[in-house]
């Protein structure tokens, strides 16, 4: 069966535009920054961890196949989750 190509999409373009993936992160600083300072009320310990042990998850799922993008962003978001549930654990 052939490849279908996109006529709206150029697949060399999206390929490069899938590393701006790896900024995402960096969106979760200001919680990070909460809950540091202690500005945490309502934020879920649960929701975090979960957070943290899908990253996990999709990080070992990128590792197997070597996928760049998604090790990068699930690296930084493993980051990011561990922060917050360490700065939860600990107020």
């Amino acid at each position: 069966m052939p490849k279908h190509k996109s006529r709206i999409i150029n697949p060399k373009w999206l390929d490069k535009l899938v590393y701006v993936a790896v900024l995402t992160p960096f969106l979760a600083i200001p919680q990070v920054y909460n809950v540091w300072t202690g500005e945490a009320e309502g934020v879920s310990i649960t929701t975090w961890f979960g957070f943290l042990v899908m990253a996990y998850i999709w990080l070992a799922y990128a590792l197997y196949h070597r996928i760049k993008p998604l090790i990068f962003v699930h690296t930084g978001w493993i980051a990011v989750n561990t922060a917050v549930v360490l700065g939860l654990l600990l107020k």
